[in-house]
């Protein structure tokens, strides 16, 4: 008989590391719906205005202002299995609410917000716990590795969301919003299944406060974070506004797309940085990380201002496509500048502020600048905001040094 593996054995790690992903693909289905969802109901079903779009983004993305970095604060303080079981079983109420208001033909344009507000306010405290478990699930030396298989399994994941919101035109949102608090029951299984760990700060060791002012300052002392960070709120103010909200302008105004089109757009932009995290988990480290960061931010405004040319859909879905692709070689070294620098006692902290910029930092302002700008000038032509807006962030970050950023720093 085979004996029973030891506790902290590569077995025993590697099955936690499988309900890690299961719990972190339930959750990622379930972005992927309310990613289409949101928008299909407020500019196809409400047929609400670009400035209304913009607004309702903006709720889904706006609470991570506001609890992102509180919960890095409290993932370094308190085993981050206890957070990610109260936010899946606490997202069922926002999931089952909808589903019953489309049941009964009550949905408002503020029902939308609230349920946007609610699922973003969750999102804000699932990021930075799911990171900082990753380290109890894992060991140091396969960390990249996982970084590079879960960034894949996020993606697929979220692709999968999109996939099935597509089918919205087609079954109605009410049997989404019920798969939706359904996905959100088997993440609460996977994510009970991962073993507690011990609390990593006492209670009374320092203020919350005090503890956010720490997390600031591990990334401002270490360059690759520091530059990680920055360049996270630019894109998340450039490139993810435009997602959240041109795309789906361009979908309906210009291609008169509905949920299946759009599903494909979204599926087009995040199977790129599907397709980027899978090519860089084969190759080696990259030491120099500031190169790929530049080249490919810059590669990405460029493809994204194609995007503004009179092309078919299947032409603009390849660019779309390319621009995710870009935008994953950003997100994916990002991430693994985060795990690998700094101490382990701040990294939950590091690491909310880096997707603090990413999904709550730019993506509010950006959101409602889209949507007004949207209204004034066009869908197609705010492409150029975003697209000359990043070459010139790029500029700036190459006169700052960027080009000679590595790990070892």
């Amino acid at each position: 008989m085979n004996p029973l593996p030891k506790p902290h054995s590569p077995a025993i790690h590697q099955r936690q590391f499988h309900w890690y992903l299961g719990g972190l693909g339930t959750w990622w289905i379930s972005v992927g719906l309310q990613m289409v969802l949101v928008p299909f109901l407020v500019a196809n079903v409400l047929g609400e205005s670009p400035e209304r779009l913009g607004i309702a983004q903006m709720a889904m993305v706006s609470p991570a202002l506001f609890f992102m970095l509180l919960a890095g604060t409290l993932a370094d303080k308190i085993d981050p299995r206890i957070v990610l079981l109260r936010i899946h079983v606490l997202a069922l109420i926002p999931s089952l609410g909808m589903a019953a208001l489309v049941a009964t033909g009550h949905v408002t344009f503020y029902a939308v917000l609230v349920y946007a507000f609610m699922m973003g306010s969750l999102g804000s405290f699932h990021l930075p716990s799911r990171e900082a478990q990753l380290n109890t699930v894992v060991s140091r030396d396969q960390l990249q590795k996982a970084v590079s298989i879960t960034t894949a399994v996020q993606f697929l994941s979220q692709v999968f969301g999109f996939v099935l919101s597509g089918m919205a035109s087609l079954i109605g949102t009410f049997f989404l919003f019920a798969f939706q608090g359904l996905v959100m029951i088997l993440g609460t299984w996977a994510s009970w299944r991962v073993s507690p760990v011990e609390k990593k700060i006492p209670d009374d060791l320092a203020s919350v406060w005090t503890r956010l002012r720490e997390g600031f300052s591990v990334v401002r002392r270490y360059p690759a974070m520091r530059t990680a960070t920055l360049l996270s709120f630019m894109t998340g103010f450039l490139f993810m506004s435009t997602l959240l909200v041109t795309v789906p302008l361009i979908n309906r105004d210009i291609y008169q797309g509905d949920s299946t089109s759009l599903a494909q757009l979204m599926v087009g932009f995040f199977g790129g940085l599907i397709f980027a995290s899978i090519v860089l988990g084969w190759v080696r480290e990259i030491v120099h990380v500031g190169r790929p960061l530049a080249i490919f931010l810059a590669l990405g405004a460029c493809i994204l201002m194609l995007g503004t040319m009179a092309v078919p859909f299947w032409v603009f879905f390849l660019i779309v496509f390319c621009w995710g692709s870009c935008t994953g070689v950003f997100f994916t070294l990002g991430r693994a500048i985060m795990q690998q620098s700094g101490p382990e006692s701040h990294r939950a902290r590091a690491i909310s502020i880096f997707q603090l910029g990413l999904m709550g930092g730019g993506p509010p302002v950006g959101s409602l600048m889209m949507g007004f700008l949207a209204g004034i000038m066009g869908p197609v032509q705010v492409i150029y905001v975003a697209g000359l807006g990043m070459l010139a962030v790029v500029l700036v970050a190459l006169i700052a040094g960027i080009w000679k950023l590595d790990m070892g720093e």
